[in-house]
């Protein structure tokens, strides 16, 4: 068992898990947006994929082969 020799500051806890049920301060809101709507444009891009609208980017890494 890990034992914290610090406090906890629970205010900063809040910004790392999501704000725990509460709505972020006024001067996080701008950054909220922007991971809420990065989220959503991931989770559009991966169900275009899942129904088949969308080709999955396939990257193929280039082979060397050596001879010795």
């Amino acid at each position: 068992m890990m034992f914290n020799r610090f406090p906890v500051d629970y205010v900063f806890v809040g910004e790392r898990d999501g704000f725990a049920g509460r709505a972020p301060e006024a001067a996080l809101w701008r950054r909220e947006a922007y991971r809420r709507g990065y989220a959503q444009g991931l989770l559009t891009r991966a169900e275009r994929i899942a129904q088949g609208a969308l080709q999955q980017t396939v990257i193929v890494s280039p082979t060397a082969e050596v001879r010795l």
